[in-house]
């Protein structure tokens, strides 16, 4: 079989003369009769239990212009979402969910070029090529494109991804654009901003594929032979060229859901137009091998006929449902298709975007599959506003999302999301009271299962070396080195009460009414961070003149309330408010009916009191550039280090009509800056466009606010959500989200508390424009008292330690740190003022009276600052 490029379209009238495949059968044939034997034919698609793909042996790819033996390149196959090469005995390409297309060798036979694709939909502008010596593996040159080939010049010619035709010379370095040579895009035409008037809904049970001339993994197809195949036959052929079959099986339901509705949304375009088939088989639409896995297969027949529709759309025709392999933190925004809205992933903070990051994340359906998640509460994350239907109308399909799926109530109510079938009515939601031994456990994602994640990790973050040391003893300490990286949480959301940095240390406060007598102090973990310094420039506060600002409204308590409690529920997003009496530890079990059939069951943990112990020592060090902290705590709370990054309500710039300052004696520095619905119009709060934060770490924004005429959410009915106001961090002129956030009325617990809500967002490189912004609605009051940024929470900080660059010449001020617990709780904002001279070092936690919510000194050591 001829493995490179056909001539077929102008640009390509020249083939080289090389071929990868010629020789295959002569060289292989007892090779792969030998395969047939031992394990079956991989590559029968009617196979349904075929063996896994490990199993599978690389075969070395002979070459026509020259002698095999001259060189060796040898491409693996096994896994068709894994590209694998080898050249001389070198790994050249190692890398999970890609797709790598025809090996195309130079005609003297001392280059090799290949396109490599990430997984998705519609990825093939995201292609990159590679040029490879044969001899020895080193690679020549790499350039963003696809559909690589050797001309008659010995020059290669590719597609741009603006869908040009260049030409690269080896020899001088320099690529070329063929503006008048457009590339052949009839079989590569990306359909989604295509105007196609689309058919009326019918059922399809049948596909036509169409072969692309670079997909590999189908032996002994012609190239743009279209084939028609049964419609779960292709789903099944998708899903193990797209995602790894050893995947948990929720998230390969929910890539099962994807691929078909995707695939129905384009017959639905072409069937209604004159094209000879509905989609290719490679990265311009979605890939599809001869592959089958029994795996995958399970996922397929679990979910047969079920595809997602718009809620808005009266048709119910299935959505452009566009996937990619990592959509990163947040996920895109699709300019006119509203279900592929901005979702936040926080497992995905840090690691960068491969593919066009519109709608599901292959590696963020994995991660949350992990979690707990099912498969309808996946795709309801990264699809908004969707049904999810099945072919067979007597079966009711639904699933509830609650708080965002993170597992725990930490304001005053419940923000309810369904995912059901479009036929599905009579819907409400049961909420009961249950023990906590009889709750299921959500689990926290862990970045160390992931071989991929590690691997982006270490590419991103590199290897530190840390100072570990074991409390109390900290004079003898073993000095180690391990490779650390930011890890990843499920939530991004933290409401509880913050004072702010104070002075002074105050009492405990007291504990609730009818509350259990307060747990013994755990035994304590304690580790070591040894800290590089570096300090901002302090912002300067222009002078203010303030206003009244209105009388807080107390929150009311429920009283005489009783579990269970049922209440209707539509298809939209609703919120409920927890009964004031209820206390924190109190896990609600949530159901989703159908009339009286319970489609989904839910387990929330009302969680209102944060982490449990914390402490931190300053210890002197020997070089003057680092800060040796002393962090003891319990085990699992998450730990976050700060600078002086704090931006009071003066620093930052506001539209037109969006509110005025006005004085508040709980803000830090007696000024908020107050949205009154009666008195102002909705804007935005916004800056202060700074550039002190250091790039490739990863931050949590601490917006400050408090919501004065705050009223909680009936415990009668289910409201409609309306977001009360919206908090995003981006840079260049707004242009680039970094992290947001929605605010409900729900999301705070009374009107008088200032909370600290954080926006999770990762810097891959330092800007210059860093700016925090309120997008207030102007419908209920909001006061914003100030944001701070500190790192995000290090939840194995027991184990991984973690230092901040260095700035040279620019002595630490204040360093401050809180605490996270796993319900994302926050302690108090600590402040070590490094300013202050004391004779030996301070902690603070529940040992000496000072517990995370009371108000505690952490003065320095004083030889940390000489």
């Amino acid at each position: 079989m001829d493995h490179t490029r056909r001539s077929k379209p102008v640009w390509r009238s020249v083939i080289g003369p090389v071929s990868l495949g010629l020789l295959w059968p002569s060289i292989l044939g007892a090779f792969w009769f030998y395969i047939l034997t031992e394990f079956g034919n991989p590559l029968a698609a009617e196979a349904v239990n075929l063996p896994l793909f490990t199993q599978q042996v690389p075969v070395e790819q002979p070459v026509q212009s020259v002698p095999a033996s001259s060189y060796s390149i040898v491409r693996d196959d096994a896994v068709p979402s894994h590209a694998r090469l080898s050249i001389a005995g070198k790994t050249v390409v190692d890398e999970p969910l890609t797709h790598m297309g025809h090996l195309q060798v130079h005609p003297d036979g001392t280059l090799l070029a290949l396109d490599l694709f990430p997984t998705g939909t519609e990825t093939m502008e995201f292609g990159q090529i590679r040029i490879f010596d044969t001899g020895t593996g080193e690679q020549v040159a790499a350039m963003a494109g696809h559909a690589p080939f050797w001309n008659v010049h010995a020059q290669l010619e590719f597609a741009t991804p603006d869908r040009t035709v260049a030409v690269f010379d080896v020899e001088t370095g320099q690529q070329t654009e063929l503006s008048d040579q457009p590339a052949d895009t009839q079989d590569e035409e990306v359909l989604l901003f295509a105007s196609t008037e689309v058919g009326s809904p019918f059922l399809p049970t049948t596909i036509r594929v169409q072969h692309h001339p670079q997909n590999y993994c189908r032996q002994g197809v012609a190239e743009n032979e279209v084939v028609t195949l049964p419609m779960e036959e292709y789903v099944a052929r998708v899903l193990p060229a797209e995602v790894p079959p050893t995947w948990n099986m929720e998230a390969l339901k929910a890539m099962a859901i994807a691929a078909r509705t995707y695939a129905w949304n384009k017959i639905y375009q072409n069937r209604s137009g004159t094209n000879a088939f509905d989609v290719s088989d490679w990265a311009n639409n979605q890939t599809m091998c001869d592959y089958r896995h029994e795996r995958s297969d399970l996922a397929v027949q679990a979910t047969a006929g079920m595809i997602m529709q718009d809620i808005a759309d009266p048709n119910r025709l299935p959505i452009l449902s566009m996937y990619s392999t990592e959509n990163s933190h947040p996920t895109k925004k699709h300019s006119y298709l509203t279900y592929l809205d901005s979702v936040p992933d926080p497992n995905a903070l840090g690691f960068k975007r491969r593919g066009h990051g519109w709608g599901l994340s292959q590696l963020g359906a994995q991660r949350f599959a992990k979690q707990g998640l099912n498969f309808c509460q996946i795709l309801g994350h990264y699809y908004s506003n969707i049904h999810i239907t099945g072919t067979d109308a007597e079966v009711p399909l639904g699933c509830l999302i609650v708080n965002g799926a993170r597992g725990f109530a930490t304001g005053s109510g419940l923000h309810f999301e369904a995912v059901v079938a479009s036929h599905v009515t009579d819907l409400a939601v049961e909420i009961n009271d249950i023990t906590p031994d009889s709750a299921p456990v959500l689990a926290t994602y862990d970045p160390t299962e992931d071989a991929l994640v590690q691997k982006q990790a270490a590419d991103q973050f590199g290897e530190l070396v840390i100072t570990a040391h074991v409390a109390p003893d900290i004079t003898h300490a073993e000095e180690l080195t391990i490779q650390s990286s930011d890890p990843l949480a499920m939530s991004d959301s933290i409401q509880t009460q913050d004072t702010g940095p104070v002075p002074t240390a105050t009492p405990a406060p007291p504990q609730e009414e009818n509350s259990p007598d307060p747990l013994p102090t755990p035994e304590p973990a304690a580790s070591a961070l040894e800290i590089e310094l570096e300090e901002a420039s302090p912002t300067p506060t222009p002078e203010t003149t303030p206003v009244a600002t209105p009388e807080p409204t107390p929150a009311p308590t429920a009283t005489g309330f009783a579990y269970p409690v049922t209440l209707a529920l539509d298809s939209a997003s609703r919120i409920w408010s927890v009964p004031g009496a209820t206390l924190s530890g109190t896990v609600l079990e949530i159901k989703l009916l159908a009339g009286t059939q319970v489609l989904d069951t839910v387990s929330v943990t009302v969680d209102h009191e944060g982490p449990k112990y914390v402490e931190a020592s300053l210890f002197e060090t020997e070089s003057r550039d680092h800060l040796l902290v002393q962090v003891t705590g319990a085990s699992g709370d998450g730990f976050s280090m700060g600078r002086d990054w704090t931006w009071e309500q003066s620093s930052l710039n506001f539209t037109s009509e969006a509110g005025a300052l006005a004085q508040d004696p709980f803000a830090s520095d007696g000024l908020v800056w107050l949205g009154d619905p009666d008195q102002h119009t909705s804007g935005i709060w916004f800056g202060p466009y700074t550039s002190v934060l250091p790039g490739a770490r990863s931050y949590r924004a601490l917006f400050r606010v408090k919501m004065p005429d705050f009223v909680p959410a009936s415990t009668e009915t289910l409201e409609a959500a309306q977001p009360v106001a919206r908090l995003d961090v981006t840079h260049d002129q707004g242009k680039k989200i970094l992290g947001f956030r929605e605010l409900y009325v729900t999301d705070f617990r009374s009107a008088s508390d200032f909370t600290p809500f954080g926006v999770d967002f990762h810097l891959f490189e330092a800007v210059t424009d860093l700016e925090f912004r309120v997008h207030w609605h102007g419908t209920q009051a909001l006061a914003l008292d100030q944001v701070t940024v500190v790192s995000y929470p290090f939840r194995d900080w027991e184990d991984s330690n973690f230092t901040w660059p260095v700035v040279p010449d620019s002595p630490i001020g204040n360093l401050r740190f809180a605490a996270f617990d796993q319900a994302d709780n926050m302690s108090t904002l600590f402040t070590l003022n490094l300013n202050q001279t004391v004779e030996e070092s301070a902690a603070a936690g529940s040992q000496d009276g000072c517990q995370v919510y009371g108000d505690c000194l952490f003065p320095a050591h004083p030889s940390a600052i000489q």
